[in-house]
């Protein structure tokens, strides 16, 4: 898989109540080059602003999403359970994942085709 990962920085934006930054990650196809998902990122400086005040603390975690997507723990067990996926980290690291939640997404026949091309 290849992809892209867009960071867009609006320094102003807190004056509009919006987050400064937004992540986009895009995935294409290696042969058509063409994208196949599209995933936003933007929660991620919620999440570091939350650690930081002390909102959330380490021992809030149950998993990290490599340990769920592997089977090591378990993900939701109920509707009340949340995964929270923060893009943090290399670029080629974030399309690498992104990858492989797609190609399950697929496996279970999950997620929203787009006619982009039909």
């Amino acid at each position: 898989m290849a992809g892209i990962k867009w960071i867009g920085s609006g320094q102003m934006n807190y004056k509009k109540g919006l987050p400064r930054a937004s992540v986009t990650v895009i995935l294409n196809d290696p042969d058509t080059k063409l994208p196949v998902a599209v995933v936003d990122g933007t929660e991620i400086s919620t999440i570091a602003l939350m650690w930081r005040d002390g909102e959330v603390k380490d021992e809030d975690l149950h998993a990290e999403l490599g340990e769920i997507l592997s089977g090591k723990k378990t993900g939701r067990e109920n509707d009340e359970e949340i995964i929270y996926f923060n893009a943090v980290g290399a670029g080629i690291m974030d399309i690498a994942l992104a990858t492989r939640c797609y190609q399950e997404a697929l496996k279970q026949g999950l997620g929203t085709t787009l006619p982009f091309w039909e």
